[in-house]
């Protein structure tokens, strides 16, 4: 009577699936409790640092002259715009936009001196494809 032997087709066990799933579900992270509202962007105050721990690591070893403060922004530019303009010349640490009533302003801070001087060189004062011309120069200290 009809034995184990027979070499016919073994389909492969579904647990093969699993280990796949289950690693897609440990990178999902999941809030202890679900959050309404204004409670969405409630984070743990350490959950900044540990999801950049670089950055304030990178802040450190910046020299004081490789941050840039900028004039004569657009009045819709944002910390974005900051970064399509600087960052082709050197790995930008911070970028910020301040709006202010007539005016705005930025900076940028390059991870060194030489991206700082690259990002001047290569942008004050040239005409920007929307028609500004920034005014760049070393952030001085007070």
């Amino acid at each position: 009577g009809g034995g184990k032997g027979g070499g016919g087709f073994v389909p492969p066990p579904p647990a093969v699936a699993l280990p796949q799933q289950h690693q897609q579900h440990q990178q999902q992270w999941m809030p202890p409790r679900p959050v309404g509202g204004k409670g969405v962007t409630a984070l743990p105050p350490q959950a900044s640092a540990v999801l950049h721990p670089s950055v304030g690591m990178l802040k450190m070893q910046c020299t004081p002259s490789s941050k840039l403060y900028i004039k004569g922004l657009p009045a819709h530019a944002d910390d974005s715009y900051l970064f399509k303009v600087f960052s082709p010349w050197g790995r930008i640490v911070e970028a910020v936009a301040l709006n202010k009533d007539s005016y705005c302003i930025g900076f940028v801070q390059y991870l060194t001196d030489e991206e700082a001087a690259e990002g001047i060189n290569n942008v004050n004062g040239v005409a920007l494809a929307d028609g500004a011309c920034l005014q760049v120069s070393v952030k001085t200290t007070r």
